[in-house]
């Protein structure tokens, strides 16, 4: 009885060692969730979901990035910020199309959106702040330019300074 079940489970096992050894760069970061935005602060930087969007979850990325997922209006968004000169989105995307750059001063800062369309028919949008932080905000689904540039202009402003 041991031996057979032995000689069923061991294929699996390899299955999944295998399956492990060739998953993609993005899914062997370490994400640990957290339970609030204010988590966030050690990172120094705090990102908050925009007003009305549902199943909110936040989390760390490899300790170094915020990470805040939702859906907005039917679509997936996972927006994320760290101070860093690298990329902050994580992804390994392709692009489609020109890009697009929607330039904002407010108050305190100035901003320039980059609107990328991808060949997945998603949208990815990043910018920087003062003080050398980056964030980015992502969906797969077909969202149109106008929509997440305005989402991502609106994100830019409501989480500058980044700790208030």
């Amino acid at each position: 009885m041991k031996k057979a079940l032995f000689a069923k489970l061991l294929p699996a096992a390899l299955a999944l060692l295998l399956c492990a050894c060739a998953a993609p760069a993005e899914s062997q970061r370490q994400i640990s969730q957290v339970s609030a935005p204010e988590d966030f602060a050690p990172l120094g930087v705090v990102i908050r979901p925009p007003e009305g969007a549902d199943f909110v979850t936040c989390s760390i990325v490899d300790g170094t990035a915020a990470q805040v997922d939702f859906i907005l209006n039917g679509a997936k968004y996972t927006y994320r910020a760290a101070k860093t000169d690298g990329d902050v989105s994580g992804l390994r995307v392709e692009p489609e199309g020109d890009p697009q750059d929607l330039n904002v001063c407010y108050e305190t800062h100035c901003v320039q959106v980059h609107i990328q369309g991808l060949k997945s028919g998603g949208r990815l949008c990043t910018w920087n702040w003062p003080g050398g932080l980056r964030a980015s905000l992502y969906t797969p689904d077909q969202v149109t330019d106008h929509d997440i540039g305005n989402l991502s202009l609106g994100l830019a402003d409501d989480d500058w300074p980044p700790l208030s």
